[in-house]
């Protein structure tokens, strides 16, 4: 049978839960005391201890194993310990995971991350299972024994092949970055994101801006760059009118085309108006929404015709009439004299040309 040496992810997996489901048992079991620095060997019935001529030995004896988790937490850190231990045993790795991590916030005992990342692994979620790990040695390398970093050493080097490093950029500051619905920061971020393989949801938000949206196929084992560019939100649609070919087209009062026209014009109400010679003016209201399309046809109807002649003829017949009253009214009143004569009228008394109006402004 084929061996390797490397450290297939079943048995990355195998080290991840074995460690977390035995840590209560394997933690909670008390080392034997250590042999005291000096103290002899026991000596074989009839054997005589040989006598040695090296120098004794100066090398520091090693530090004890920490004690069981079990037995060092405690207070609400103990609690909810316990309480991760009953949810993992049920199934519930994401309460499990909840509760180990408040067990770790209270604590600060290292080797709960550990158990987190176990959790994570049961979810699925492998880029968390990584980073945990990578906490874990970070935090705990002063602590941890040779065959603990070993094991997490292998755990890494084995999922690498199921997750992507991601460099995010983005055109605009202070943008909001999420994935698969979690916030992960803000533009600029500085740092990669360490991303599970399949399709991974991005969004990009800021405020006055159209938002991003894209979905991101996730390969591991792999760099990724990834590059947004932010649109300022346009708040406007556009208009196409089409009327007769003499029509005259007018916007808000302002005439824009003649026949047809078509453009983006700003959001909101407007007034459109369509004339032409002989015809009817047409005119309406409309309202626009952000990124609308709206086609208008209008047709005019012509002017209702005035019957001219039949007017002219009541205002000529309306003159003679006036002029025939008149005269009547001039011979039945004329002036005559004592002999029956008649005598001109008589105009005025005051000679013409003979009169000069003062005006005077009426000052204060």
């Amino acid at each position: 049978m084929r061996t390797s040496t490397t450290l297939s992810f079943r048995q990355a997996v195998s080290v991840t839960l074995c460690l977390c489901m035995t840590a209560s048992s394997v933690l909670a079991q008390k080392s034997a005391p250590p042999t005291k620095p000096g103290a002899a060997a026991p000596k074989s019935a009839g054997t005589k201890a040989p006598v040695s001529t090296a120098p004794a030995s100066t090398a520091p004896p090693a530090p004890p194993p920490p004690p069981a988790l079990s037995e060092s937490l405690t207070g609400q850190a103990q609690a909810d310990y316990q309480a991760a231990r009953l949810l993992y045993g049920d199934g519930d790795f994401a309460g499990a995971s909840l509760k180990f991590k408040q067990a770790f916030d209270a604590s600060k005992d290292v080797r709960l991350l550990w158990n987190m990342a176990a959790c994570e692994k049961n979810l699925r979620h492998y880029s968390r299972v990584y980073k945990l790990v990578e906490r874990y040695v970070e935090l705990g390398g002063a602590v941890l024994p040779e065959s603990d970093k070993k094991d997490a050493s292998d755990l890494l080097d084995a999922m690498k092949s199921y997750v992507s490093r991601v460099k995010i950029s983005v055109n605009e500051p202070e943008a909001t970055i999420t994935i698969d619905d979690e916030v992960i920061g803000m533009s600029p971020l500085m740092e990669t994101v360490l991303l599970d393989m399949g399709p991974r949801r991005i969004r990009v938000t800021k405020p006055g801006f159209s938002e991003h949206s894209d979905t991101l196929q996730v390969q591991g084992a792999s760099d990724l760059p990834v590059a947004v560019k932010l649109v300022k939100e346009s708040h406007e649609g556009r208009i196409a009118i089409s009327a007769g070919a003499d029509n005259m087209l007018y916007l808000d009062g302002k005439l824009v085309g003649q026949g047809h026209w078509e453009s983006a014009i700003p959001s909101g109400a407007h007034t459109l108006r369509v004339t032409a010679l002989g015809m009817k003016p047409y005119q309406t209201e409309i309202f626009l929404s952000d990124k609308e399309t709206r086609t208008l046809g209008v047709t005019l109807d012509p002017e209702a015709k005035k019957d001219g002649g039949h007017a002219l003829w009541w205002v000529i017949g309306g003159v003679l009439v006036a002029g025939a009253a008149g005269s009547t009214v001039y011979f039945v009143t004329r002036n005559k004299d004592a002999a029956g004569g008649t005598t001109p009228p008589v105009l005025g008394t005051i000679q013409p040309g003979s009169v000069q109006l003062v005006f005077q402004p009426r000052l204060p």
